[in-house]
């Protein structure tokens, strides 16, 4: 048997004379995992896709179409589409939503009203008709619809399952025909590890894209870096996938995007790779930073490449060196993605390396806190409620799936 530093060595180079033992591989991840049994038909999706198609009678004069999903404890709606009408008596709205919510809403707005209509996730139409026009209200509470993309360091090897190591907040809103404003929030970098991060659009292509401008902190974000680039290559903003979809470049280094820098004019640039955000107290490795958000504004060509848009249409993504090569570390619905970098990954069923929840201010673990264990029937880590816990959902799909709704106060941060 081979190590497993070797053993991954060995499949990345085909010249390597060490055999890469997937059985070994499968078993060190095995044993480091916090929970004892996985369900074999897990694919770690916390969402789900929908289509619903939405009838207006012409007498209606509806503008825009939004779908909606209730609030978590009272909270304002969840935008999850906007469509723009014009005079459309039918339209199909594409949206993704978490697999908790049961019910949703359809919402007719005449530049004065909206007009409400709750449906089912299982419905297919829903139909507004001057005689059932849904009810009316002159203001409406809505937010962007947001994410949450958690990333361990150790791919290929097994991390410590706190999912802290990268953690980037991610909101989508529709604020024109052709403009989509995705405001990326880096909110916690707990690693020393050199990482990089980039949004790739999936089925979007390069050349569908007009242009994207960018608010916010730009210099740390997608400005000049001034160390020699690993990740991402170039400096702009948009870019183009291996497979020619459009890519937004976030950042090169976690620690340059959420710390900045000094400039010593004998040395150049010293970049201290602490962590941060990830511990309730401040060391002189450990320190807490104020989160940095850019706001990307991406303009399409055609707005009807924008309707068909949805969140699990973005890929945000983190980079990093293992011996010697770069690897793009995807949530799992993404993992053959190889936006920009090729590499070779076994396919073994073991906790991922990123995971995306579908709420904008997840509460993510401490430093040293398992996101959930599971063994031996004993439930514990930052998400470990009976009946609501992360290892309950990893040991079967269909149990548990709004576990990230409760976390154990005193684990998260």
């Amino acid at each position: 048997m081979i190590g497993l530093a070797a053993a991954l060595t060995a499949l990345q180079s085909c010249k390597s004379k060490d055999v890469f033992d997937e059985e070994e591989y499968r078993q060190i991840i095995k044993q480091e995992s916090p929970v004892g049994v996985i369900d074999p038909a897990q694919d770690w999706v916390t969402t789900r896709h929908y289509t619903v198609n939405v009838t207006v009678s012409d007498d209606m004069r509806a503008q825009q179409l939004f779908i909606l999903a209730p609030g978590w404890q009272l909270s304002p709606y969840e935008i999850l589409k906007k469509l723009y009408l014009h005079e459309a008596q039918s339209v199909t709205a594409t949206f993704a939503a978490p697999v908790a919510v049961t019910q949703f809403y359809a919402v007719l707005y005449d530049g004065q009203t909206y007009r409400l209509k709750p449906f089912a996730a299982s419905q297919t139409t829903v139909s507004f008709t001057s005689d059932d026009p849904g009810s009316a209200r002159s203001s409406l509470a809505m937010k962007p619809q947001g994410y949450t993309f958690c990333f361990e360091d150790g791919m290929p090897e097994p991390g410590d399952y706190d999912y802290n190591d990268l953690v980037l907040r991610v909101t989508h809103q529709r604020t024109g025909e052709r403009e989509l404003k995705l405001a990326v929030t880096l909110a916690a970098v707990g690693s020393q590890t050199a990482m990089g991060a980039a949004m790739h659009l999936n089925g979007i292509k390069f050349s569908d894209i007009e242009n994207v401008t960018t608010h916010g902190s730009e210099q740390q974000f997608v400005g000049d870096y001034p160390l020699q680039r690993l990740y991402i290559e170039s400096d702009d903003t948009l870019q183009a996938a291996r497979n020619g979809d459009a890519v937004i470049a976030l950042f090169e280094d976690a620690h340059w995007a959420i710390d900045g820098y000094n400039i010593n004019t004998d040395y150049g640039v010293i970049l201290q790779r602490n962590t941060y955000n990830t511990t309730l107290s401040k060391t002189s490795t450990a320190l807490q930073r104020s989160p940095r958000t850019v706001t990307f504004t991406v303009t399409f060509k055609e707005a009807a490449v924008l309707d068909r848009l949805t969140m699990d249409d973005l890929d945000v993504f983190m980079l990093k060196d293992y011996s010697g090569s770069i690897w793009e570390v995807h949530i799992p619905v993404y993992t053959t993605a190889q936006v920009f970098w090729e590499y070779n990954l076994p396919n073994v069923p073991i906790l991922p390396w990123a995971i995306c929840i579908p709420i904008d201010q997840f509460s993510y673990p401490l430093e040293g806190n398992y996101l959930g264990m599971y063994k031996d029937n004993i439930l514990s880590g930052a998400y470990m409620e009976q009946g609501h816990s992360f290892g309950e959902w990893a040991a079967n799909k269909t149990m548990a799936q709004d576990w990230y709704y409760y976390p154990t106060q005193n684990m998260v941060y």
